[in-house]
């Protein structure tokens, strides 16, 4: 009996020793839910996956999943642009995960040209925007963001007028005709003017010719797409944000003193006389009403600059106001006010202030976003500003599994208000410019100053106070682009992809010149109040159509696209003036008796047609290959319409090689892929719509009669310029990704290119417009990206770039000049007493 019950004990004690055995094999059914870090939304459409196994599901609307594992599997948790993240299936089962987004810049996911990729499996050179880089301030212009960020991008501000787009150029250019790049917004051909950075999601910068040459005809200088925000799948949400900056000058401008202004110009005068013998040389500087000139009164003239006597010495009282003995003279002394404040008379208080307002949401059968914009940016300098109204639209609706339609609408309401002072030049070289004696003020009787402005000595050189009301500049520009496209899965592999889209600009100018005085507030009235009016329209409407393959065979991964497009521009402008208006008070055309100059209206426009097409491959991560071509016909070309331009790149993944996973390298080496690729791209930029086919103009007017001449000769059987573009890159990244560096180094050839080669002047005509010669880029780029601190509540990137770039030119036709020259400069050298030339173009 005893062995018996120690028998069945034994036995008992086995079963529970088993249990866990047993339940450790057992499949269950693990349910969670899985949400985004930054915002604790849900993520649909995240993947769950088995480790090791192709089961796998994924998350609905909600973010929630449910899948069948065994205790001790390991799940796989990833989303396009997150993280993954590994759980290992215990005695829980509900999973619930955050994923955190990936900042690694080689996990990214760039737009291409018609598509998206990672960077893992990308062989062409293409930089990413880090947007949080839109965060940091007010811009009035989104292109002044890639200042400094995007290696091998010269962004220069040539002007700082707010809302101006900035100088863009990648790569040294073309270094002939228009050097910026091709700018697609959400695929339509458009320019960083009037668009609002809150709109943005992605800007990517396509580089290499194997990048761009998908874009064929327009690509030669670079490629800049621009993706706008769409709607997520998820909860609704409401945005608003609010920025608020100001602006001031620059504080270390120094000008040169009343005094010194005095004795410099006087003396140089004296000088002048002598070395030129001409002892009345520029009288009127010395003795009239000028800067160093003694002929100034004591109450409005331009400057203060007179002889001190009796009856002018009262003005000494007054602080700012001293004497000097005359240069030319000590026996005399010369009065004047010490005006330090001069050089800042252009400037006004700047401020920015930018809204937006959004709204975005979606669920399983479509998504919505809804942008709002306002911005108030007012300029340094006196009458300058921008203001902006936009709006962004954008809307997806699946109307089946099979079938999806997309629309999006853009618009911009802007108000560039230029200074009335004139241009940059005139502004800061002639206003801001002028001499420590002038007048801001006139002078009373007791030798006070004033409310009243002084005039100066006129429009372009006068006070910029008192001129600033007295030249009205408006400007109304209105953007509007609109798209709708579907996209048709034909097969489960296979998508049919038709947009078309509508893009229009009115640009509408307005100027009137009030009746003003000149030299003094008592000289005389200028009353040719001239009016004009000015409007440019352009319109542009493209229509693309895409065939994708995407197919996985094993360990082959194929992507396949073709597709054509067609895209037309069209441009209409108008202008007209009129003169000697009866009043200020009515600003338009319509008050005035006679018409300024001759009212003028153009109309023109070019086609590009197209068809395109891309292979990508991959196998099992390791082996990349892509192919691209491009085949445009451009009716602005004669005889040769039609260009091909095409594109190859390979690249390596090292990393994911098994000798490389089991060697040293790999505990520093995080990932590493070598890059090669060639390409042709094409530029049309340099031509004009109607350039080849020569052109008549317009010579005056002759007995009531417009004549016409020919302005230019016919070059029909001119070819596509074409830049040919190889280059060498590496993607690397250390210590698990903290630190990542992309590289390239590359040589392009501009081959065939379109330039204007001087003729003689018995031809009676300036040059003709011919493919001429070979200009080559070579240059080197770098990207640094590091995570220096990466917690899941703080984090601290810091990136840099570097680049170098030398243009040079390989060869030119013969044309009997020293070294083939092409314009320049001829010169005497003072040194070597001969003739040389200096500029130009020259091998």
């Amino acid at each position: 009996m005893r062995n018996k019950n120690y028998y069945v004990i034994s036995m008992i004690f086995l079963l529970f020793l088993c249990l866990p055995i047993s339940s450790y094999g057992q499949e269950k059914t693990i349910t969670g839910k899985v949400t985004s870090s930054s915002d604790s939304q849900p993520l649909p459409g995240a993947t769950v996956q088995i480790k090791g196994t192709t089961t796998g599901e994924t998350t609905d609307f909600d973010g929630n999943y449910s899948i069948e594992a065994t205790t001790g599997d390991i799940l796989l948790f990833s989303f396009v642009g997150y993280t993954t993240q590994e759980v290992t299936v215990g005695i829980d089962n509900v999973i619930n995960l955050t994923l955190v987004e990936d900042v690694n810049v080689l996990s990214e996911v760039i737009i291409t040209g018609y598509g998206k990729q990672t960077r893992a499996t990308l062989t062409t050179s293409i930089s990413k925007l880090d947007t949080r880089i839109l965060e940091t301030s007010t811009r009035s212009n989104v292109g002044s963001a890639l200042q400094g960020t995007v290696a091998g991008l010269r962004v220069t501000n040539t002007t700082g007028q707010p809302g101006s787009t900035p100088q863009i150029i990648l790569r040294g250019g073309t270094n002939f005709g228009n050097d910026a790049p091709l700018i697609l917004v959400d695929g339509i051909p458009s320019s960083f003017y009037g668009l609002n950075s809150d709109d943005i999601e992605s800007i990517e910068v396509l580089k290499d010719a194997a990048a761009t040459a998908i874009y064929g005809a327009r690509s030669a200088n670079g490629v800049i797409l621009v993706t706008t925000k769409t709607g997520k799948v998820g909860k609704s949400s409401v945005n608003y944000k609010f920025r608020y900056s100001s602006n001031k000058e620059r504080d270390d401008q120094q000008y040169i003193g009343a005094e010194d202004h005095i004795n410099y110009n006087r003396q140089s005068i004296a000088w002048y006389r002598e070395t030129v013998n001409n002892s009345g040389a520029f009288g009127a500087f010395l003795d009239g009403n000028q800067s160093a000139g003694t002929g100034n009164n004591s109450t409005n003239d331009p400057f203060t600059t007179q002889l001190l006597t009796s009856a002018n010495s009262y003005l000494l009282n007054q602080p700012g106001w001293n004497s000097i003995p005359d240069i030319l003279d000590p026996s005399q002394e010369i009065l004047f006010y010490d005006n330090k404040g001069v050089g800042d008379r252009i400037y006004q208080d700047s401020f920015s202030k930018d809204h937006y307002l959004s709204f975005d949401g979606g669920n399983e059968k479509g998504t919505y976003y809804l942008g709002l914009g306002a911005l108030d940016n007012d300029g340094l300098v006196l009458g300058s500003g921008f203001k902006r109204y936009s709006g962004k639209f954008s809307g997806s609706y699946n109307i089946s599994d099979k079938f999806k339609v997309n629309s999006t609408i853009l618009y911009s309401h802007s108000n560039l208000s230029r200074s009335p002072l004139g241009n940059d030049d005139t502004v800061f070289r002639r206003f801001q410019g002028q001499a420590a004696t002038s007048r801001t003020y006139d002078t009373n009787a007791d030798g006070t100053f004033s409310n009243v402005y002084s005039v100066g000595q006129n429009q372009s050189f006068g006070n910029p106070l008192y001129y600033q009301d007295k030249f009205i500049r408006k400007n109304l520009e209105q953007r509007l682009s609109a798209s709708v496209g579907i996209d048709w899965d034909l097969l489960d592999d296979l998508t049919l992809s038709i947009d078309g889209s509508h893009f229009a600009i009115n640009n509408h100018n307005e100027s009137f010149n009030k009746a003003y005085r000149v030299g003094s507030t008592t000289g005389p009235l200028r009353t040719g109040r001239e009016a004009s009016v000015s409007l440019g329209r352009t319109l542009r409407n493209q229509l693309t159509g895409t065939l994708n393959y995407i197919k996985k065979f094993g360990y082959h991964n194929v992507n396949v696209l073709v597709g054509a497009e067609y895209y037309k521009d069209n441009y209409f402008g108008t202008s007209a003036g009129t003169r000697n208006s009866p009043t200020d008070l009515i600003q338009t055309l319509n008050a005035a008796p006679e018409a300024d100059g001759i009212p003028y209206s153009a109309e023109t426009e070019y086609v590009i047609t197209s068809t395109f097409g891309r292979l990508l491959y991959d196998y099992n991560d390791k082996y990349l290959v892509s192919l691209t071509y491009r085949y445009d016909g451009s009716s602005r070309l004669g005889n040769n319409k039609f260009g091909f331009f095409p594109g190859v790149s390979l690249g390596w993944s090292a990393h994911n090689e098994d000798f490389f996973k089991n060697s040293t390298f790999s505990k520093t080496i995080s990932k590493i892929k070598p890059r090669l690729s060639y390409g042709v791209n094409g530029n049309q930029d340099v031509l004009s719509n109607y350039g080849v086919f020569g052109s008549y103009g317009s010579q005056g007017v002759y007995n009531g009669q417009t004549g016409y001449g020919n302005t230019s000769l016919a070059t029909l059987d001119l070819k596509w310029e074409k830049a040919t573009t190889l280059n060498f890159g590496l993607d690397v990244s250390f210590f698990n990704d903290r630190l990542s560096l992309i590289t390239d180094i590359y040589s392009r050839d501009i081959k065939d290119k379109l330039a204007t080669l001087t003729l003689p002047y018995y031809t009676g005509f300036g040059g003709i417009l011919t493919n001429n010669g070979t200009y080559r880029n070579k240059g080197f780029e770098l990207q640094i990206n590091g995570e220096i601190i990466k917690k899941d509540d703080f984090s601290w990137n810091v990136g840099a770039t570097f680049t170098t770039n030398k243009n040079y030119v390989v060869n030119l036709p013969e044309n009997d000049n020293d070294l083939n020259r092409q314009g320049g400069q001829l010169i005497w050298n003072t040194k070597t007493n001969q003739e040389e030339w200096v500029g130009g173009l020259h091998v």
